[in-house]
């Protein structure tokens, strides 16, 4: 009877090893391994979270990235996606035209569906980016922060 208990605790024990050596493994990823070597060397201090949080400590932003967090170098790209647009510093999707220098635009924001204080964040932002003028269609979808 004892042996039959060892030999299954033995089992159960093996099993167990094999469920989590396949869990670390599956949790292995070279994107999140590479990514948190970012936050390293003060590094941390020039990356937000995908809200365009700051991070108040290498530890925090190590353990964003380590937990599949994405990180990003730009404040301002990582407000415009979490509003739902698409950031870019392409002059071709300028809204303000002739007459101001382009910034960066956010475009594809779901119409109507940014509020004041979200509209005040994108202006924050432009200031923050050299910009002095933030334009938008009537319907809140696109934007462009352009200096003037």
């Amino acid at each position: 009877m004892t042996r039959r208990i060892a030999v299954v605790l033995g089992l159960i024990t093996l099993m167990s090893a094999v469920v989590t050596g396949a869990a670390v493994a599956g949790n292995s990823n070279g994107a999140k391994e590479a990514s948190w070597k970012l936050c390293l060397k003060g590094g941390w201090e020039t990356l937000y979270t995908s809200n365009g949080e700051p991070f108040s400590s290498q530890k925090g932003c190590v353990s964003y990235a380590k937990q599949g967090g994405t990180l990003f170098t730009s404040q301002t790209q990582a407000v415009c996606q979490f509003y739902g647009g698409t950031f870019s510093t392409d002059p071709t999707t300028d809204l303000v035209g002739p007459g101001g220098t382009f910034v960066w635009s956010c475009n594809g924001i779901p119409p109507f569906s940014l509020r004041g204080a979200q509209i005040l964040t994108l202006n924050g932002l432009c200031t923050q980016d050299g910009g002095n003028a933030l334009a938008s269609t009537t319907d809140g979808s696109d934007f462009t922060c352009a200096k003037l």
